[in-house]
C-alpha cells in the first residue's frame, strides 16, 4: 500500500513538472507509454506472449512517437532543454504509474477502490505538505481558483474512476479507452484558445502520429494475447 502510494505521488509530481516546461499535446501522447509499459510488464516478468497484432500495435505506437515528436527532434534527443527535459520527465512519469497500477490491480483483491485511494490521497497530501507554499494562495484570480478547483476534483474524480474501474474490467480496456485521452488534448488545445498556452505545430505528419499513437495503444490494448 505505501508503495503504490509513492508511486503514484512520483508519478503526478514528475508528470506536473514536465507538463510546466512542455505543452499539453506532447505530455498526453507521452504519458500513453504507461498503459503500453503495463502490458509490456505481463511479458517482462509473468512470461506472457503477446500476439502478432499487439505487436503490431506496439510498433505503430513507437512510430507514432517519432513521427509526432519529428519536429521537435533537436529538442528532445540533443539539446538539453526545458521541452527535452520536460519530455524525460513524462515518460518517468509513465514508468511510476506502472509500477502503481500493477500493485493497485494486486490490492483491489483484498480492498475496496474506495479504500485503496482515501490512503493514497493521504500519503499524497503528506507527501506534497512540506514543499507546499501558500503564500501565493491570496493573489489568486477568481479563474485561478476555479482552475485550481477543476484540476483538485479531476484529480479526485479521474483517479477514483480509474481505481473502481480497475476494479470491475480488465486493465486492457481500460487502457484502451485512456488511449483517447492525447485525441481529446490536441482536439481542446487547438480549437478552444487560451490566452497563454503553447501548443504544439500540428501539421500532416504530427497528426499522423499523433493517430498511430492512438490507434496503436488502442490496438494493443483490445487484442488478445497468444495463449501458445
Amino acid at each position: 500500500m505505501l508503495a503504490a502510494g509513492g508511486l503514484l505521488a512520483a508519478n503526478y509530481a514528475l508528470y506536473i513538472s514536465g507538463l510546466e516546461r512542455t505543452t499539453a499535446e506532447a505530455a498526453q501522447l507521452v504519458i500513453q507509454a504507461a498503459p503500453m509499459l503495463l502490458l509490456l510488464s505481463g511479458v517482462w516478468f509473468f512470461g506472457e506472449r503477446l500476439s502478432r497484432r499487439q505487436w503490431l500495435g506496439f510498433f505503430a505506437f513507437v512510430t507514432g512517437l517519432g513521427l509526432f515528436f519529428y519536429p521537435r527532434f533537436y529538442d528532445v534527443f540533443v539539446a538539453v532543454n526545458a521541452y527535452g527535459i520536460g519530455i524525460m520527465l513524462v515518460l518517468t512519469a509513465a514508468l511510476m504509474w506502472t509500477g502503481y497500477a500493477i500493485m493497485q490491480k494486486l490490492l483491489l483483491q483484498q480492498f475496496s477502490s474506495q479504500e485503496t485511494m482515501v490512503i493514497f490521497y493521504w500519503l499524497g497530501t503528506l507527501a506534497f505538505l512540506p514543499f507546499s507554499d501558500f503564500s501565493a494562495l491570496p493573489q489568486l484570480s477568481n479563474m485561478q481558483w476555479l482552475l485550481i478547483v477543476f484540476c483538485g476534483l479531476n484529480t479526485l474524480i479521474g483517479y477514483g474512476s480509474f481505481a473502481e474501474a480497475m476494479a470491475h474490467i480488465e486493465a486492457s480496456k481500460v487502457s484502451a479507452i485512456l488511449a483517447l485521452t492525447p485525441l481529446v488534448t490536441v482536439s481542446i488545445a487547438h480549437l478552444i484558445p487560451f490566452e497563454g498556452l503553447a501548443v504544439e505545430p500540428i501539421t500532416a505528419l504530427t497528426l499522423c502520429g499523433a493517430a498511430l499513437v492512438v490507434g496503436g495503444s488502442m490496438l494493443t490494448s483490445l487484442s488478445k494475447p497468444d495463449q501458445r
